[in-house]
């Protein structure tokens, strides 16, 4: 009856007219994807009712609403919630009847006027109903120990419901009345799961699903009758879900080598089906070796009853920490030209560990070549109550990080209008502290900072060409940055298996910085008391960075059209190069090199064209599994000046180029992302760097990387 997509459940008649509902995730590559569908049996025809819902489904009495149950909007901790809501299929208006209840499975009453339903608290699952305005609730079942219970039916009388009841291991069947009395299982059995429960057209009998024989098939329950149930479905796959209308019209989902699909059998009578009895394993396997009994008492731990369980006293958890993880790692640094053969290598670590439930997690590295060039950088992340916030209800994430790196070069000063060459060490160190809060859901996000930069160089000695006195090695604070910041962060991404090489959805951030700095731009010196000093100059400023992206799925195959789009500039006059944005690089515009476009002001758009090439590689090598390869063709347009006047569409640079994205996976579950890219610079221009002329564009640009993702810019 229905077999698009792989997850088809749930179906159930209409109680007035010759059609049924039921949910389906139709294309979608998962479960959670699934929505509401209703199928005319006379035409065919379907209609999607209702997006994001997955679970169980109930006609309202006179056919004109339908009940389900699904996830609420996440809070802003990404908590989801499961509530019942209804929807009337003549306003096409959706309206929520319980809040907060954790409330799944629901079914009216056949008078309509109450729903039940299952729900769950502190472990353990209850019935419960509610009237129709969402008052009124009664726990119906009772139940504290972790006991679970799952889809609740009411009777056509509307005078017991039935559902599925797991005390312990196995699943049951049982009943109660409406108002929780007369609780009695109908069917349990410790070797063979019942589940599925629906009562019959006559309230006499239930329909239920078992795996009695080893394979899940329908059965029927005679409650006033002692004796086996009758078997109606004898398939291989697995039949499920059941629903009847009349004596004998059977839905059910099937489970098939294609996945779920609703299937019908319109004489749904009691069968016999020689030979659909279990065969035990030990008939055809080895029996598995006994453990030595005097290793463990596995007579008390199997006779152990957790309804009966001692007085503990609640305290706070102790906080206990994952052993220390250590990466060994070498990194090639081609940052500094000076550097030749071995003093390139960089051997390091990286060191990680959090506590066991993720709310206070560490990462360091470090990493130094033979010339003391170092790497450094420390990242602490606190999740938990932090005093103020916590009693506000707010719960924001707290980082601190710490950077330092350090370089060795030679350049030359200005003193006295002459200049002398020098050696130069920088030592940049960077602290920055940020607080995070997701705002209304876990889609938006709100990020305050500070971060606090000493760039410092170490300039050798040398002798001061007008007294020819010896001048010696200074450290010197050439800049010291302070950024308060602000950021916006929007992502609304559609979950699918190809997610990462080929994304769909919408992205948004928004960077707000206050910069005040003290900068000695052109590297003038002033020596006092003997000693070198840098001249510093006021650099305070607003800056504004805004990124878009908007990815459509294209019709007819599993390819898409992306759009990205940036702009950027600091407020005010223009301020020195040193605090540029860049547009090139294989982050921007890749038929440039990164230094290539850089300005106070930017603004670029990229379109990309993806499609699979080979959708399903299925290729290991070693410890690595090829899963898919997407090939892409891409056009850039932008520029970056220094004054927003500057901008002409005249002088926009333009780029276009191919990258190729290969997912694969390490040890079966490390995201291993290999890309390939090439880029040409539609456009030739030059530009003068410390005096010297510099031209780009009209050649190729390659680049090429191993990461846990594709896009660099997959961050903002």
């Amino acid at each position: 009856m229905a077999d698009v997509g792989f997850g088809n459940f749930h179906p159930v008649w209409s109680p007035v007219e010759d059609r049924f509902a039921y949910v389906s995730n139709k294309t979608s590559d998962y479960f959670g994807q699934s929505a509401i569908y209703i199928h005319d049996v006379a035409g065919g025809e379907e209609t999607m009712v209702v997006p994001g819902v997955r679970s169980t489904l109930s006609w309202s009495p006179d056919g004109k609403k339908i009940a389900y149950s699904k996830y609420n909007d996440p809070s802003v901790y990404g908590h989801l919630y499961y509530d019942i809501y209804e929807y009337d299929l003549d306003t096409k208006e959706e309206r929520r009847v319980t809040q907060g209840l954790r409330a799944y499975n629901p079914s009216y009453s056949p008078d309509g006027a109450r729903i039940a339903f299952a729900y769950a608290k502190d472990g353990t699952v209850n019935v419960g109903t509610v009237d129709l305005d969402g008052h009124g609730f009664i726990n119906l079942t009772g139940f504290a120990n972790g006991e679970q219970v799952f889809s609740p039916r009411w009777s056509p009388q509307g005078d017991w419901l039935v559902f599925g009841y797991a005390p312990r291991l196995q699943r049951g069947i049982a009943r109660c009345r409406p108002n929780g009395q007369e609780f009695q299982v109908l069917i349990a059995n410790p070797n063979y799961d019942c589940r599925d429960a629906s009562f019959t057209h006559d309230g006499m009998g239930i329909i239920y699903a078992s795996d009695k024989t080893g394979i899940f098939n329908i059965y029927r329950h005679d409650i006033d009758h002692d004796g086996e149930d009758p078997q109606l479905t004898n398939v291989t796959g697995g039949a499920f879900m059941p629903m009847l209308r009349g004596e004998n019209d059977l839905l059910y989902a099937a489970y098939t080598a294609a996945g779920y699909k609703i299937a019908r059998l319109s004489d749904a009578a009691p069968r016999e089906f020689p030979g659909s009895s279990y065969l035990p394993s030990r008939l055809y396997s080895s029996p598995i070796a006994s453990a030595d009994p005097g290793e463990w008492d596995w007579e008390g731990l199997n006779s152990f009853d957790d309804t009966e369980l001692p007085e503990h006293k609640p305290a706070l958890h102790e906080r206990l920490f994952q052993s220390m993880m250590y990466f060994p790692t070498i990194r090639i640094d081609q940052f500094n030209p000076d550097n030749e053969g071995i003093e390139m290598l960089k051997p390091g670590v990286m060191l990680y560990s959090s506590d066991m439930l993720n709310r206070v997690e560490m990462m360091a590295s470090g990493s130094i070549n033979i010339k003391g060039e170092r790497d450094l950088y420390f990242n602490i992340t606190y999740r938990d109550k932090l005093p103020l916030f916590s009693t506000l209800g707010l719960y924001p994430d707290l980082s601190l990080e710490v950077f330092n790196v350090t370089r060795g070069t030679s350049s030359e000063i200005g003193i006295s209008y002459d200049t002398v060459g020098v050696d130069v060490d920088f030592n940049l160190l960077a602290f920055s502290a940020k607080l995070g809060h997701n705002l209304f859901s876990n889609r938006m996000r709100l990020e305050f900072g500070y971060t606090h930069n000493r760039y410092t160089s170490t300039i050798g000695g040398f002798r001061n060409p007008a007294t020819d006195n010896l001048v010696p090695a200074t450290d010197n604070l050439y800049f010291v940055g302070n950024d308060l910041s602000a950021v916006f962060r929007y992502r609304n991404m559609v979950p699918t298996r190809d997610h990462e090489i080929n994304p769909i959805g919408l992205r948004f951030s928004l960077f707000y910085d206050y910069e005040f700095n003290n900068f000695n731009p052109d590297g003038d010196y002033e020596v006092r008391n003997g000693m070198l000093t840098p001249i510093y100059t006021d650099f305070n400023f607003h800056r504004f960075d805004a990124h878009f992206m908007l990815a459509a799925q294209l019709p007819w195959w599993n390819h898409s059209l992306t759009m990205k789009l940036r702009g950027a500039s600091i407020l005010g006059d223009p301020v020195d190069d040193f605090f540029n944005y860049y547009a090139g690089g294989i982050t921007g515009m890749q038929g440039y090199t990164y230094y290539a476009l850089g300005g106070n002001e930017l603004a670029t758009g990229q379109l990309t064209y993806r499609f699979p090439l080979i959708p399903n590689m299925d290729l290991h090598l070693g410890h690595i599994l090829f899963d898919k390869l997407y090939g892409g063709v891409f056009f850039d347009i932008g520029d970056a000046v220094m004054d927003p006047e500057q901008f002409s569409v005249s002088g926009l640079k333009k780029d276009i180029g191919f990258e190729l994205r290969l997912e694969s996976y390490s040890f079966s579950m490390y995201p291993t992302r290999i890309f390939f890219s090439g880029a040409y610079g539609l456009d030739e221009f030059t530009r003068t760097f410390q005096f010297a002329d510099v031209t780009y564009g009209k050649e190729w640009r390659w680049y090429f990387g191993m990461l846990f993702g594709f896009d660099l810019s997959d961050g903002f």
